[in-house]
């Protein structure tokens, strides 16, 4: 597994607003489109190492695009067990131990929401996983490191449980300070959070939990 500073990066299809900074990404340490998301690939000016999806949206200028980069092109049948999202995790998981995830947004709920789930999965507990949305970083947390959900003083943290409770769940920066607290599923105690001391940081010893942090209002 990959350990360089630079992250992996996957770019999904869907919406990519302009807004989402992604200066401090320099150099990814590999990047995988999936599918349609592979324009969003070579407009940030990103090398593909790989692309993956049934290709149902992605171009064929795009993906003569990425063949003369380099880049494997792995089609996979419409009909599969697995969606597009979950073929790119299996391999940038397996080669970078910190991935930022891209694009995604728009579509329907029940895209999105099944995006959040996705990247929320205890598959990929190894992995550091951060998605940039337009308006919010979500950021995945399973038991072990202290992780820094915000840098920003004034913004807006919420705490969400995924797959059961989240125990013993520590944080510090933040307005409301939780120490060795359980968080259940369905429990408001982790909406809404507040960043006053940046950086804001949270561990948790046993479950999921999904850190939402949203823009200073």
């Amino acid at each position: 597994m990959n350990q360089d500073s630079q992250p992996g990066v996957l770019i999904m299809h869907g919406d990519l607003s302009p807004s989402i900074d992604v200066s401090d990404i320099g150099d990814p340490a590999y990047v995988v489109a999936v599918d349609g998301g592979l324009s969003h690939v070579r407009r940030l000016g990103f090398t593909p190492s790989i692309v993956v999806g049934d290709m149902d949206s992605a171009t064929a200028s795009d993906l003569e695009w990425a063949t003369e980069s380099g880049a494997e092109v792995q089609v996979s049948p419409t009909d599969k067990d697995q969606t597009d999202l979950e073929l790119g995790l299996a391999h940038i998981t397996t080669r970078c131990s910190r991935i930022v995830v891209l694009g995604g947004e728009g579509g329907t709920a029940g895209h999105l929401f099944g995006n959040f789930l996705t990247l929320a999965s205890t598959t990929w507990a190894r992995t550091v996983i951060e998605w940039r949305l337009a308006h919010a970083t979500v950021r995945v947390v399973h038991p072990g490191d202290w992780r820094t959900v915000s840098d920003r003083a004034g913004e807006r943290v919420s705490l969400l449980p995924i797959h059961g409770a989240a125990c013993e769940v520590t944080t510090t920066g933040l307005q409301w300070p939780l120490f060795n607290a359980i968080l259940q599923p369905g429990e408001s105690r982790g909406i809404s959070n507040r960043t006053i001391a940046p950086p804001a940081t949270v561990r948790i010893e046993r479950g999921t939990l999904v850190a939402i942090t949203e823009d200073p209002v």
